[in-house]
């Protein structure tokens, strides 16, 4: 297809590392590109120092890359890509294109129940499962907690709708009784045969339908905590 188009950056996850004006940079960005300052180097015969002045001051740091030898300065990342392959990136550049990544640590909790104790719950952590996603970036304690809320509230939700099927599965049964009886009901025999039609072909199933739906909320909500 000819013409201008446009297109969206797949999201994918690299790791880099900055190149700074220290001795412990430039050797640390060489390790992570798999160099390694031995004896047999020149660098490594008492020059390591003038070979850091070089870079910082002249020539730079120079990358084999997929595209040719490229040269990163001081404050450029130093990038390896989805195929382990090695390139500079300016900082602004850098910075516009991408964001640390969180790591995330999935827990399982449905082997505690809601209202279990902090402690109770970290003891749990090693063998429960979880519901949802911990970063790992913020203390742990109080995003076991957060999970905690998050389990009580589903628990008090699935009490809730519990009770709520139990209502309408009791007017369910009432209104089933009634119309198998209404003739022997000296309440309701007086009533014409319409509203019983009404209610059997069209009340009824409307309320059966109703607890069928409570029903699946429950299992869905109960799934999440097992």
């Amino acid at each position: 297809m000819s013409g201008v188009q446009s297109f969206t950056k797949k999201p994918v996850t690299i790791q880099a590392i900055r190149l700074e004006a220290t001795e412990a940079s430039v050797k640390s960005v060489l390790a992570f590109m798999g160099e390694t300052v031995d004896s047999s180097t020149s660098v490594a015969q008492g020059k390591f120092t003038d070979y850091v002045n070089e870079i910082v001051e002249k020539t730079g740091l120079s990358i084999n890359t997929l595209e040719g030898v490229m040269t990163a300065s001081v404050g450029d990342y130093i990038i390896r890509g989805v195929k382990g392959e090695f390139y500079p990136c300016k900082p602004d550049i850098f910075d516009a294109t991408y964001t640390e990544a969180r790591q995330e640590i999935h827990i399982d909790v449905s082997g505690a129940t809601p209202c279990k104790a902090m402690d109770d719950i970290k003891t749990a952590m090693g063998n429960a499962k979880v519901t949802g996603e911990i970063d790992s970036t913020e203390p742990v304690e109080e995003q076991v907690s957060e999970v905690t809320k998050q389990a009580r509230a589903i628990h008090t939700l699935i009490v809730k709708l519990e009770e709520e099927k139990a209502e309408v599965d009791g007017r369910i049964e009432r209104a089933a009784v009634a119309c198998a009886t209404h003739e022997a009901d000296p309440e309701y025999s007086k009533l014409p045969v319409y509203h019983y039609e009404v209610i059997n072909n069209e009340q009824l199933e409307g309320m059966r339908i109703y607890s069928q739906a409570l029903g699946k909320r429950i299992v869905h909500l109960r799934t999440s905590l097992v």
